[in-house]
């Protein structure tokens, strides 16, 4: 009986070990969440690239039902960023992610790095074309984890949105040929940044959105000049409002019916739509 009870001590010592340390697991890892107070101004889409963290994340952290729906002093968990190393040598890449405001010179001031540097680690084709959530290695031996893709021809066609100045540029290869203002998404429907690719094209479409219980719910029939880019976003002729220029739409690129007119001649599916700030 002794053993036995000896035994059974012996075990009972193990479990209360595993339990104590399951407990202080979860602790350890909260401590990688800052957090951040939302301003006037803000939403998900520009909060997320600040930090180098993607919308979903967000959402997923902070338990965000609807993701249009944050609040002034709403106070958001952000996780932590990980440094990553390359399996192939031991030299840490450091790496930036690029914020509203910034450009590639200066970030190459910021981090004192040339600016051929940048362009050489990044393959950056177009030294002038950098967007909010962009991540950029500054150093090391390591290729980048997202590279921007070159033209693929000095014919191709390719548009770049500027979320800032609210215009658009056509660019054929590293030519501007074109330039117009547009009307982007608002602070509530922010237009999302990236690099896209054009994945369908309609003469006319009829689009929709919002919610009736909300109150912004709308049917607009016969838009003209749709192309989609990312998701259900598009660029788009406009006949419903002639304020261009200004942020008006639900997330859409608006543009005047004879500017879309004349992008869609040019853009083919498959083309590449650079929207930034």
């Amino acid at each position: 009986m002794k053993k036995r009870n000896f035994l059974y001590s012996f075990i009972s010592l193990l479990l209360g070990f595993a339990i104590l340390f399951s407990l202080v697991k979860p602790v350890s890892a909260q401590t990688g969440y800052k957090i951040y107070v939302v301003k006037k101004g803000d939403w998900l889409s520009k909060i997320a690239p600040r930090f180098g963290v993607s919308v979903s994340t967000l959402i997923k952290v902070n338990n965000i039902r609807n993701p249009d729906l944050i609040f002034v002093g709403q106070r958001l968990k952000i996780p932590g960023n990980q440094v990553q190393t390359t399996s192939r040598t031991h030299t840490v890449s450091k790496t930036y992610t690029v914020r509203w405001g910034d450009t590639l010179f200066s970030i190459a001031q910021r981090f004192k790095v040339s600016l051929n540097t940048l362009v050489k680690l990044n393959n950056i084709f177009n030294p002038n074309l950098v967007y909010a959530g962009q991540k950029l290695v500054l150093q090391g031996d390591s290729q980048p984890s997202s590279v921007t893709p070159p033209v693929t021809s000095t014919g191709s066609f390719w548009v770049e949105v500027d979320l800032t100045k609210q215009k658009l540029h056509l660019w054929q290869g590293e030519k501007i040929i074109f330039s117009c203002l547009v009307s982007t998404g608002t602070s509530r429907y922010p237009t999302p940044t990236g690099r896209f690719k054009v994945w369908e094209k309609f003469l006319y479409d009829d689009m929709s959105g919002g919610s009736k219980a909300r109150g912004d719910y709308y049917y607009l029939p016969n838009v003209p000049y749709v192309m989609y880019y990312h998701k259900d976003y598009a660029l788009h002729g406009t006949y419903w409002h002639g304020n261009f220029g200004q942020r008006m739409s639900h997330g859409c690129i608006n543009l005047s019916t004879p500017d879309a007119k004349y992008i869609y001649q040019k853009l083919k599916v498959g083309d590449l739509v650079v929207v930034r700030y």
